[in-house]
């Protein structure tokens, strides 16, 4: 009975290590664009893979442009930003933009987007 449960145990973390490791090979380079990398250097190719992966996603955008904006390199954030509020953004898009110029202690920036918020918010 023991032994055929750890054989259970063995086989389903097989199947689901192949799982994840085929997954991996088929969505993105996973662990590999961090390894061996200075924490920095890692964290940036982090972040640029996530970039990548939200692709059109104003929410995505906004997230990922939340961390170049309030780590230092506006210029990028707001890039993302704008691209995020190309389409035709929804009350959602203008909170989370409004939150992340409030916590960079730009609250005339985060009034102005709040403002953009359709009515009916």
């Amino acid at each position: 009975m023991k032994s055929s449960l750890v054989i259970t145990v063995t086989a389903i973390s097989l199947v689901l290590g192949v799982s994840v490791g085929l997954a991996a090979k088929q969505t993105g380079p996973g662990i590999a664009i961090i390894q061996n990398k200075s924490d920095r250097d890692a964290g940036l190719a982090a972040l640029a893979e996530a970039e990548r992966l939200a692709e059109g996603g104003s929410w995505e955008l906004i997230a990922v442009g939340r961390v170049y904006y309030l780590s230092g390199d506006k210029a990028r954030g707001q890039a993302l930003f704008d691209r995020a509020m190309s389409g035709k953004p929804d009350a959602g898009n203008y909170q989370r933009l409004g939150e992340v110029y409030a916590e960079a202690g730009e609250n005339d920036r985060a009034a102005e987007s709040l403002l953009g918020v359709p009515a009916g918010r």
